[in-house]
């Protein structure tokens, strides 16, 4: 954000009614039966880290920035109370890093197909996403929501 500069409006996709989900980690069909445990481990692994984040955003990004000596320590300490609020919400509260609204799929492939996006016919909710990696790894993701502006 900080090529964008000070004079910026942030304007989420959930503040116009449609879900948008950050952190979306994409798996082949072979790898979730074949591998699902070691899927399940990494998405564990990656929620403590975010949980980390959300009680350490200062430390996070001084880790960013030793890490990536090009990134901008100032913009980023501004930015990332934004990036996590789009990590964590009243979902993630409830059901842990991670969760998503099955429901929000459907209306997402919806208006996608409202607007000529599938040329190969719509796909069906429930072949384009699973939730047996979440269920796998519910006790490794911290239910945290938002934190406070």
């Amino acid at each position: 954000l900080s090529v964008v500069g000070d004079d910026r409006i942030d304007l989420l996709l959930s503040e116009l009614g449609l879900a948008s989900y950050a952190d979306v980690y994409f798996a082949t069909d072979s790898a979730i039966e074949s591998d699902s445990e070691t899927l399940a481990k990494f998405i564990g692994a990656v929620a403590k880290g975010w949980g980390w984040v959300h009680a350490n955003p200062e430390q996070a990004v001084d880790k960013l920035v030793a890490a990536y000596p090009e990134i901008d320590a100032g913009w980023e300490k501004k930015t990332i109370p934004l990036v996590l609020k789009l990590s964590f919400d009243d979902n993630t509260k409830k059901d842990g890093w991670g969760t998503f609204d099955p429901a929000s799929i459907e209306s997402q492939i919806a208006l996608l197909d409202q607007i000529g996006q599938y040329p190969n016919g719509r796909p069906k909710a429930e072949d384009v996403y699973t939730t047996e990696i979440l269920e796998l790894s519910a006790a490794e993701r911290p239910k945290l929501g938002a934190p406070a502006s």
